[in-house]
């Protein structure tokens, strides 16, 4: 079994953490139900070493419902999510997978906070990527972890966690994951999502409606490719480090948009055949992104 402490942070089901609006604080969230719209562009990029360019459109959707248990000291909070990724490459013959491939996932994730101070969490995943022809029945990849907080006042909150993740063809990982809620000042936050997942941010409030905020963290993308391409029944790994500034405009009481822009680091595309064998491995050079969002209420 291979432990990657460092790698491969976030998973499939709930997206890349803190680019979307995430649920910091459960407790006082106003509606239950959570939709929201998103797209996500990467340009394309030289592969290091080679002439042959690569570059991806993201889009999809996401439904999250808090369900309260035992009044409002055990919450539920259950995601699904659906993405349709597009792949461009460029001066490279064969294509190393196909042009598209779709994902959909969905994820259960308890929250106690019952207890004087401490609260914990537990999640549970399921999630399926491949690209069209490939069996769904071997796309299917599991996760789950835990994480145990203190609260140390109304303006801190912080803990540590731990997940583990199902990988394609091949072993199990572990990663840490951090749990963090700092109101620094009245206009600056520190924070972590509470579905236990990857990146860290940096908040800045201008105003009621208006937040700026600084991100950092890791992105994770596996599926199944079909029998007919360049690597039959093979499985694509990608992951990918990021920073980048963006900001959440409550353009209504139950609207929020989200921005943001950076670049993608040490982006890694790693493909295996079913029995495990590493088959070609391609790095990506540093590469921008924008990403865009529309989350609604209900």
């Amino acid at each position: 079994m291979t432990i990657k402490p460092f790698q491969t942070l976030s998973l499939l089901l709930l997206l890349p953490a803190n680019l979307l609006a995430q649920d910091t604080d459960p407790v006082h969230q106003p509606k239950p139900v959570k939709v929201t719209l998103f797209g996500e562009l990467m340009p394309k990029n030289n592969l290091d070493g080679n002439a042959a360019e690569f570059g991806s459109l993201k889009s999809g959707i996401s439904l999250g419902a808090l369900v309260p248990l035992a009044g409002r000291e055990q919450i539920l909070k259950i995601g699904a999510t659906g993405i349709y990724r597009s792949y461009d490459w460029e001066n490279i013959s064969p294509d190393p997978f196909d042009s598209a491939s779709t994902h959909a996932g969905l994820r259960v994730n308890y929250i106690n906070l019952a207890a004087d101070h401490l609260y914990w969490n537990i999640f549970s995943s399921v999630a399926s990527g491949l690209e069209s022809g490939a069996k769904f029945g071997d796309s299917l990849a599991w996760g789950g972890g835990a994480g145990l907080g203190y609260v140390f006042n109304d303006d801190l909150r912080l803990g540590i966690g731990i997940g583990v993740q199902d990988r394609l063809e091949d072993d199990l990982f572990f990663y840490p994951i951090p749990l963090v809620n700092w109101q620094i000042a009245e206009a600056w936050r520190l924070y972590s999502s509470d579905d236990l997942d990857s990146g860290l941010s940096l908040g800045w409030r201008s105003s009621a409606e208006l937040e700026f905020d600084l991100t950092a963290g890791l992105d994770f993308f596996q599926f199944r490719l079909n029998d007919t391409g360049a690597f039959p029944n093979g499985a694509v790994f990608d992951q990918r480090k990021r920073i980048g500034l963006g900001l959440r405009w409550t353009v209504a009481e139950d609207t929020e948009l989200r921005i943001a822009v950076g670049r993608f680091f040490g982006q890694e595309y790693e493909v295996r055949a079913p029995n495990g064998s590493l088959l070609a491995e391609y790095e990506v050079e540093s590469n921008p992104y924008l990403f865009a969002a529309l989350s609604f209420r209900f």
